[in-house]
């Protein structure tokens, strides 16, 4: 969501496109806005990964269990919302196991 005054900044570049054809400093603003919010998206997607990585150790370390656990770990990573239904027939679970969810 923008802020009152990246509002503010966007009507006069576009107030200034109109009324003086100045497309090269929208054009400026417009990429500016780009390149900020590719920064902040490939800060948020490392995080994520790092986080994926601390997850992945802790999951390794639960012994017998950690095969599945991995695979569902792997799974929530890429679909972070599933039913247990969902998971259970991704994970081939027997229906018992199934409720230890």
């Amino acid at each position: 969501m923008k802020s009152k005054n990246e509002l503010k900044v966007s009507n006069l570049s576009l107030t200034a496109v109109r009324r003086d054809g100045d497309w090269e400093g929208w054009i400026k603003f417009y990429l500016r806005g780009v390149y900020e919010i590719s920064k902040q998206a490939t800060i948020a997607a490392k995080l994520i990964m790092d986080l994926q990585a601390s997850h992945r150790v802790l999951v390794g370390n639960l012994g017998k269990a950690s095969n599945t656990a991995m695979r569902l770990l792997d799974m929530l990573y890429q679909k972070p919302l599933v039913s247990v239904s969902t998971v259970a027939e991704k994970l081939l679970l027997l229906h018992e196991k199934q409720s230890q969810i």
